[in-house]
């Protein structure tokens, strides 16, 4: 399964030196564990942001791996 989007809205400054708080949209991989659960097993963002002072390139990769159930009590 794939999923894509924000991990919340961005939030342009009010005033001007306030600091402004701007996300990448990631594309995030889920596969079926142990038959029933969905787990994340790779996210990833690529993409140029324009914070107001510094605008930029920003790269994340984010690989999950070795999930394990725990037995329950």
């Amino acid at each position: 399964m794939k999923s894509c989007g924000k991990p919340r809205a961005d939030e342009l400054p009010k005033k001007k030196n306030e600091p402004a708080s701007i996300t990448s949209v990631f594309v995030t991989y889920w596969e079926k564990f142990d038959g029933k659960i969905w787990f994340p097993t790779y996210s990833k963002a690529d993409e140029y942001l324009p914070f107001p002072r510094h605008p930029g390139h920003t790269r994340e990769v984010m690989k999950y791996s070795n999930y394990k159930l725990l037995a329950g009590k």
